[in-house]
């Protein structure tokens, strides 16, 4: 298999699946509340950095620990960056979760597990460019980037197809577009 058909079947919908996401998903099912509501913001702070503790350690460090408190502020940065339903933000989860309403504490780690999946997914995909787009050699990343592009031409949102050589040199904005792709069509089989 030449390397650009490498790239692509690393980048595929399963790959994905496979190598990034389903983990969050296993690690959200695994992790159980004792309460559907919170007494107060404490109680809500502890949650979600038990949350992000527990999928971490499930999912990125196979048993290891970040700190109390880098896992409760990485929990909030999620959902204060969430741009979910409402313009939510932390406080908007908190009230939700003390009062049981809009999902209540289960839509906050809903959003907790998209948000760590979304960044998991990123990350993976840089990971799978970097491998296989060869930075120090530009005449052969220009062509690969070239015939990546002419492949998965209609489904890159934005990309300029009378300019491939431009994001040899422009990589970042060739990963937004594609992660973005990614999450449209994830969001496509969600609703299905």
């Amino acid at each position: 298999m030449s390397a650009i058909d490498s790239l692509i079947a690393e980048l595929s919908e399963q790959a994905i699946l496979n190598n990034a996401s389903r983990k969050y998903d296993d690690a959200r099912i695994q992790y159980t509340l004792p309460s559907i509501t919170v007494r107060d913001f404490d109680e809500f702070t502890e949650i979600v950095g038990n949350y992000v503790q527990h999928t971490y350690s499930a999912c990125m460090s196979h048993g290891g620990w970040i700190s109390t408190a880098d896992a409760a502020g990485i929990g909030k940065e999620i959902l204060n960056n969430s741009g979910g339903r409402r313009g939510a933000d932390v406080m908007t989860y908190y009230m939700d979760s003390k009062e049981g309403i809009n999902g209540g504490l289960l839509q906050c780690l809903n959003t907790l597990c998209e948000g760590l999946k979304r960044q998991a997914v990123e990350r993976y995909t840089r990971d799978v460019f970097d491998r296989y787009l060869p930075q120090d050699n530009k005449d052969l990343l220009e062509h690969m980037v070239v015939e990546f592009i002419q492949r998965y031409d209609k489904l890159l949102p934005g990309i300029d197809r009378t300019r491939p050589h431009w994001y040899a040199r422009n990589l970042e904005t060739l990963i937004r577009a594609m992660l973005h792709a990614t999450e449209d069509m994830a969001s496509i089989y969600r609703r299905l």
